[in-house]
């Protein structure tokens, strides 16, 4: 991804209980990742996990032979009204493993840019959401 994907929408509000998982407060994010893992599974991919991490929720694939997922970041001044979300790649631009079997490393970068690209048409798709930009820095 390499790159900041700001969402606004009232789609993904604080869920019932989430304040007390997140480690900071006013994190948000859960439902986007719920949406997300459900919108992935019905393009295919199957293993995908969330949790709250310190800054967000990480949207984790395991369909990857490699570690990777997607941060989603709100803006803890918003406060329970959140409705701005940024989305970017866990990855920091590592998309190589070394494979024993071939002697080499393999780039997983193609599957991880069209992974991308369905994250922008699940986005792109849904008239309750708003792609504010795809930035190079974070907006927030």
């Amino acid at each position: 991804m390499s790159a900041f994907i700001h969402i606004r929408s009232q789609k993904f509000p604080p869920l019932p209980g989430e304040e007390e998982e997140t480690v900071n407060e006013g994190m948000y994010g859960k439902a986007l990742c719920q949406y997300l893992q459900k919108a992935f599974q019905k393009q295919g991919y199957q293993e995908l996990v969330y949790f709250c991490e310190d800054w967000g929720w990480l949207l984790e694939v395991k369909d990857f032979p490699i570690s990777v997922g997607i941060c989603v970041y709100s803006d803890a001044e918003q406060g329970e009204s959140v409705t701005d979300y940024v989305l970017t790649d866990s990855s920091l631009g590592k998309m190589k493993k070394w494979s024993w079997k071939k002697f080499s490393y393999v780039d997983y970068s193609d599957s991880w840019a069209k992974f991308n690209q369905d994250l922008l048409k699940i986005l792109e798709s849904d008239p309750d959401v708003d792609i504010i930009g795809v930035l190079k820095e974070f907006p927030f």
